[in-house]
């Protein structure tokens, strides 16, 4: 697994679901006041992705051979891939989703 940002923490409570404020100090300019929601952690290392920066981008504009009538705003979610689409959202049935709690799923097929 590729960090987002390598974490020092005392405590190992870091885990999937868990929300990261980015610290004043992070210098990327991609992280500066970033909210990270963590998708993947272990003891080395954690992932996840930007949940407060909105791009001009709209989901139907993305998948439009899906034929998708999505008219919401694409957020920018880090700088590990701009080829990827990771997705949050509230649907129980998609296959292969990661259940976050509070009705928070990620990704799916």
């Amino acid at each position: 697994m590729k960090p987002i940002r390598e974490i020092k923490t005392k405590s190992s409570s870091i885990r999937a679901g868990s929300v990261l404020l980015a610290q004043p100090c992070w210098k990327e300019p991609a992280y500066k006041r970033a909210i990270i929601l963590i998708t993947d952690a272990n003891a080395n290392a954690a992932r996840g992705i930007i949940i407060n920066k909105a791009s001009n981008i709209h989901v139907y504009e993305l998948m439009d051979d899906l034929n998708l009538k999505i008219n919401k705003r694409v957020y920018y979610g880090g700088s590990e891939s701009m080829e990827v689409i990771s997705y949050i959202h509230n649907i129980p049935f998609i296959p292969e989703a990661d259940y976050f709690g509070n009705g928070i799923y990620f990704g799916g097929d």
